[in-house]
């Protein structure tokens, strides 16, 4: 069984992207793999990421022009397509980020999503959603969106969007461990 129950793809420019699905995703009680929370120093960069697909239970790529101009991404896909052929039960979501993208012809045979930057909390829970195979639990994505607390009150002042989802993941977490004495 595997270890993480999504891997997400995406290039450095779509950082801030990847970086709203993985605190939306474990807020929704999934164990994403996202490079910057799981890399160390150290690290084989190509074993890590091949090992970290090997571990999931899906894929999620979010293709755009620099996703697929990025070796990192292109190893990245080519392994999680070995994967897919090894073992049909894995899982590959694809969201474009982008209108014009030209993906590779086995990718095109995946059903993909689109990414609705003027409705990012929607487009997240979407992603979520289709991952998980049931509804989503909407409120860090919408507490992320709507205020800045609790990115006010503690750890940062930070305007990225993924910056307060974590905040509020780390909030949320906060109150359970209080509430439960985990």
């Amino acid at each position: 069984m595997p270890n993480f129950d999504v891997f997400i793809s995406h290039s450095s420019k779509n950082k801030e992207i990847g970086r709203l699905a993985y605190y939306n995703a474990i807020t929704n009680g999934m164990s994403p793999w996202f490079d910057e929370a799981l890399f160390g120093a150290g690290d084989e960069m190509y074993a890590t990421l091949e090992s970290a697909i090997s571990d999931s239970a899906a894929y999620l790529l979010f293709a755009s022009k620099e996703s697929l101009a990025s070796g990192w991404v292109r190893h990245e896909m080519a392994v999680a397509l070995q994967r897919k052929q090894n073992d049909a039960t894995f899982r590959m979501l694809v969201v474009w980020l982008d209108d014009a993208i030209d993906l590779p012809a086995p990718w095109q045979e995946y059903l993909h999503q689109t990414w609705d930057s003027a409705d990012q909390p929607g487009s997240v829970i979407k992603v979520i959603k289709a991952l998980t195979g049931r509804k989503v639990f909407p409120w860090i994505t919408g507490a992320a969106f709507l205020s800045a607390d609790p990115s006010n009150v503690f750890f940062n002042k930070s305007a990225s969007l993924a910056e307060h989802g974590r905040n509020w993941v780390l909030h949320y977490l906060g109150h359970i461990r209080a509430c439960c004495r985990l």
